[in-house]
């Protein structure tokens, strides 16, 4: 090899060295590029994942510096800003009670009412189903309507409502109120997720469907029930399925953490309880309580019908042959099915009270009728007061007939034994403001006072009226006898009736309210 040559060799291989050179260095520099891209989007990740987001129906959402609180170690939500964000219309105050209290509030969407208050440990939902008086919304309705969307219908009448005890109540913070995280699901019926850490994740009844559609279609069901109350099981972990056609068709319930079968698929038609978690069934015309165990609570051949009569005692009101009785939450009977009607009639004489059940007075006694008569039965099932007086409640509206019997009517009240032009306000109970629990009844158009918590008779049927006047703003109860006005409290004090607070006088025995009934039963036959 000449000079020349090996000086071309050389210079060859300097070029090439310097090429693998270059090509090293790209190498080495886009691996430096990607490893600071991996860095730099995990680095971007952990942040992200660091930062809070909300997420509705799978769309994220934002988040407003008001709309969470945390006090103490529990987590609470803005209800207006969650309101908006689901759907729900906002109003201060308790709903009917006309306020602007901000301390209370009511949310309404196109299936229900939800009340709250701050500090109280319950809620109240009422069912929205404006048609309910005019047709029978539930009646061989379809799964979905003819575009394919699922056709949402509702069981209950319309403002049918269910109370829901609080495990966290609702607080009044930095002039908002705020649920907490543990009441969301329920109280709005959505499925709320904080699963994950710094992410909130809640999706609605309308896009929970399609999901748990196909978990009942993998199970060989047919469909899901399109009843509004049925679908809030989903936020139980349960869904309404059926199977079958026409008058074959046939519902049960299963479980859809895990597909097995609550309740076997042989009933005519379900509806969910999602306050007591209980399942109303119907069979062969029947009707029976089945709670999210499986177990018989009321045998489904039993009643006519069953409703609830009250919440958070867990009271049934059932039918049979035309009769009325109280069931409580074990299936035990309180009330025998032998009365013509349960509660109070005139409700609505009476909405200016503050009573939250107009069927369960004090939460104790449940008014009964029979015969036209009314008596009071507890919820031990014993007899407070025998059927034998013409009205619970002072009816204002009332016209007092001269032979002693009253009748409902929309003239101005009038009395053998006193007339006056003031207007009167009914009255049903006496708060325990005033020193009893006490229940206005009347006998022979004349009225008097039941103690609930005495357990008798305080003032005797002798009065033409019992009424309510509020005098510089203070709301208090008078007597009218032998035309005279009595303040009310006054008169207990002096007469030493007060049973609030006095153990001596709610010990009295009973045997005093029997004779005194018994007194009055005599009066009656005779006149």
């Amino acid at each position: 090899m000449n000079l020349e040559e090996s000086n071309e060799f050389v210079e060859k291989m300097e070029k090439n060295n310097k090429n693998k050179r270059t090509v090293i260095m790209l190498l080495v520099s886009c691996a430096v590029l990607i490893a600071i891209l991996f860095i730099t989007i995990n680095y971007i990740k952990i942040q992200d994942s660091l930062k809070l987001k909300m997420y509705v129906n799978n769309q994220e959402v934002g988040i407003s510096s008001t709309l969470l609180v945390q006090d103490g170690e529990t987590q609470y939500m803005d209800i207006r800003g969650l309101a908006n964000l689901l759907g729900y219309s906002y109003q201060k105050g308790e709903y009917k009670k006309y306020n602007e209290d901000e301390t209370s509030c009511y949310l309404r969407n196109n299936y229900e009412i939800v009340s709250m208050v701050a500090d109280s440990d319950i809620a109240t939902k009422y069912i929205i189903n404006e048609q309910s008086e005019t047709e029978n919304n539930t009646e061989d309705t379809s799964e979905t309507e003819s575009d394919g969307s699922f056709n949402i219908v509702v069981d209950s009448a319309n403002e049918t409502f269910e109370t829901f005890s609080l495990t966290d109540s609702v607080k009044y913070i930095n002039n908002r109120l705020y649920v907490p995280y543990s009441e969301i699901a329920r109280l709005f019926n959505v499925q709320f997720d904080v699963s994950s850490p710094n992410r909130i994740k809640i999706n609605t009844i309308d896009n929970l469907i399609p999901s748990v559609s196909q978990i009942a279609g993998k199970l060989k069901y047919t469909e899901i029930s399109n009843i509004y109350e049925n679908l809030t099981a989903i936020m139980d972990n349960m869904l309404v399925v059926g199977k079958g056609t026409g008058k074959d068709k046939v519902y049960g319930v299963i479980s859809l953490e895990d597909g097995h079968e609550i309740i076997s698929l042989k009933y005519q038609k379900i509806v969910y309880m999602q306050n007591t978690k209980e399942f109303l069934v119907t069979a062969e015309d029947s009707v029976g309580i089945i709670d999210s165990e499986g177990k018989t609570i009321i045998k489904p051949t039993s009643y006519d019908s069953i409703s609830r009569l009250d919440e958070p005692n867990k009271l049934y009101l059932v039918q049979k042959d035309d009769k009325y009785g109280v069931l409580n939450g074990s299936g035990e009977v309180i009330v025998y099915p032998e009365y013509d009607s349960i509660g109070i009639p005139d409700e609505e004489e009476f909405k200016e009270e503050d009573i939250r059940n107009y069927n369960l007075l004090f939460d104790e006694c449940i008014p009964v009728e029979s015969n036209g008569k009314y008596g009071l039965i507890d919820i031990e099932g014993n007899e407070r007061l025998k059927c034998v007086y013409d009205t619970l409640g002072y009816l204002a509206n009332a016209t007092i007939i001269a032979n002693g019997s009253n009748n409902t009517s929309s003239q101005n009240t009038t009395s053998t034994a006193y007339a006056s032009t003031e207007e009167y306000e009914s009255l049903l109970t006496i708060p325990e403001s005033v020193g009893i629990k006490g229940v206005i009844i009347n006998l022979n158009g004349l009225y008097g006072i039941y103690d609930v918590e005495a357990k008798r008779i305080i003032i005797p049927c002798a009065c033409t009226k019992i009424y309510p006047k509020v005098r510089a703003g203070v709301r208090k109860y008078y007597l009218e006898y032998n035309d005279q006005e009595i303040e009310l409290e006054e008169y207990l004090e002096q007469q030493g009736l007060k049973s609030i607070g006095n153990n001596s006088n709610s010990q009295v025995e009973q045997e005093d309210n029997i004779n005194q009934e018994d007194d009055y039963e005599e009066t009656e036959n005779e006149e």
